[in-house]
């Protein structure tokens, strides 16, 4: 009966270590905002669950930012377990946010078309590591009271001239490259009471991809 009891915790242990994707921290974070939608958490606590979602490496790690909350367990049923159905082709990759602060940062794959959809939240993508589908990418942004802040390196140039702006503020740096881009970047869409940001890595962003 020990040797049971020790197989079924070191096999509890062994699931709290398994790694966790982007797919299953959007889909954690998906439902830490439903429970605010429901009155399950409030404003108070959002940030926290969201903040410790987004940070989540392990299964252990998402148990712990949804701990308390009922229907958890469908979700950590799926964490790292199933790879997420691809797009069909042509279809735009989509991020949602409501009350809460996101980022995709260090490698990660970029799709070509990307629709955010923001509400009283912020949201980075920070480009300098990440994988480009090719020579151009479109961001369809419609942010209400939220920030969109593009990080990105001299030689990707940002475009956002056809933006619908009401009491919103757009700052793009110009690309300090020389040479023509590599990739374009394109936002559109529509902001309200919002704010967008395109710039460079700062000195200690840099500092750290020449140390990678």
């Amino acid at each position: 009966m020990g040797d049971d009891v020790a197989r079924r915790e070191d096999g509890a242990g062994s699931l709290a270590l398994e790694r966790v994707s982007d797919a299953d921290r959007e889909r954690a974070a998906e439902f830490v905002q439903a429970a605010l939608g429901d009155g399950r958490i409030g404003l108070d606590e959002i940030d926290e669950r969201l903040g410790a979602v987004l940070a989540a490496r392990t299964r252990g790690d998402l148990e712990a930012a949804l701990v308390h909350l009922p229907g958890a367990d469908a979700v950590l049923t799926t964490a790292g377990s199933v790879a997420p159905a691809p797009r069909p082709a042509g279809e735009p990759a989509t991020i949602n946010g409501t009350h809460a602060r996101m980022q995709r940062t260090g490698r990660w794959e970029v799709p070509a078309h990307l629709v955010v959809t923001l509400v009283h939240s912020s949201l980075v993508l920070d480009l300098t590591e990440a994988a480009l589908p090719g020579p151009e990418l479109r961001v369809d942004a419609d942010l209400t009271h939220s920030r969109l802040r593009l990080i990105v390196p001299d030689d990707i140039r940002v475009e956002a001239t056809d933006l619908e702006e009401h009491g919103s503020k757009v700052r793009v740096e110009p690309a300090h490259s020389a040479t023509p881009p590599r990739a374009v970047v394109r936002v559109t869409g529509r902001l309200q009471w919002s704010r967008v940001a395109a710039v460079a890595p700062g000195r200690r962003r840099r500092r750290e991809l020449r140390r990678s």
